[in-house]
């Protein structure tokens, strides 16, 4: 997120790019460990025993 903190009107438009790639890539690795972490910490539903 500093990198976006960088950014201003004159940016050059190659620049925010490869700025919001880096986030957009570093947020979809991250998301995914979190999503199948909080999926595998709940125990069973009650409905599947």
């Amino acid at each position: 997120m500093s990198l976006l903190s960088t950014m201003d009107p004159d940016t050059r438009r190659i620049t925010s790019s490869l700025y919001m790639l880096i986030v957009g890539v570093g947020l979809g690795m991250v998301m995914q460990v979190l999503v199948l972490a909080v999926q595998n910490g709940r125990g069973s539903p009650i409905w599947a025993s």
